[in-house]
């Protein structure tokens, strides 16, 4: 993540379909004294961190999802990023509110210069 300078990873399974999230929130804690949880594999990390029972699967929409849709999700899920998934369970892409809030303004913008 630190060098591709991104705040969030989507992990998936051999077959492409999404499992988890990893962000840089999840490694709150980690320190001196349980430092040896970052030579887990990304499976090892996610079973230690559901059994926390605070473990979700990740926020998803589909292809067919409205922007009213997926801005409710966010609101409702205060979520910082949301994917995009295919039929099959593969993502094809990722939102954040910065990009609705863009697509937002952009639309205000396109059509007031078109009036």
């Amino acid at each position: 993540m630190s060098h591709t300078d991104t705040k969030g990873v989507a992990v998936v399974d051999d077959n492409g379909r999404l499992l988890f999230n990893l962000s840089a929130s999840d490694l709150k804690g980690i320190d001196v004294h349980n430092c040896e949880v970052l030579n887990s594999t990304l499976k090892e990390f996610q079973e230690r961190d559901r059994s926390r029972d605070w473990w979700t699967s990740p926020i998803c929409v589909d292809l067919s999802s409205t922007l009213y849709e997926t801005l409710q999700q966010f609101v409702c899920t205060r979520v910082h990023r949301m994917y995009v998934i295919d039929a099959e369970g593969k993502p094809t892409g990722e939102l954040n509110h910065r990009d609705l809030l863009r697509l937002i303004y952009e639309y205000e913008f396109l059509t007031q210069k078109q009036t």
